[in-house]
């Protein structure tokens, strides 16, 4: 049975956007599943993972302090996230300003 409550992941878009120096992203699982949530720069190329692994349903909030995977600042621009799970991949824009 399919309905509006079943088979959802859910990706909100990043608050404050643009931001400067953090950002808040929540997504939200309707069932247990490992995850990759990322950032890509314009270019596809991966800057920072998030978050990583088996995470349980529920709804989580993951801040990003607009550094990349080795700690060093980002600069000003547009960047994607991506939620990948076992059966969808959400991407959202977000941009940001120094």
């Amino acid at each position: 049975i399919d309905g509006p409550f079943t088979d959802r992941v859910m990706l909100t878009q990043n608050y404050p956007n643009p931001f400067n120096p953090s950002t808040k992203i929540n997504f939200l699982l309707d069932q247990s599943s490992f995850i990759d949530l990322s950032v890509y720069d314009l270019n596809g190329r991966l800057i920072k993972t998030l978050a990583s692994g088996y995470f349980n349903e529920g709804s989580y909030d993951i801040l990003w302090n607009a550094k990349n995977n080795k700690g060093v600042n980002v600069s000003s621009g547009v960047y994607f996230y991506q939620l990948k799970t076992s059966d969808k991949v959400l991407t959202r824009k977000m941009v940001f300003i120094k």
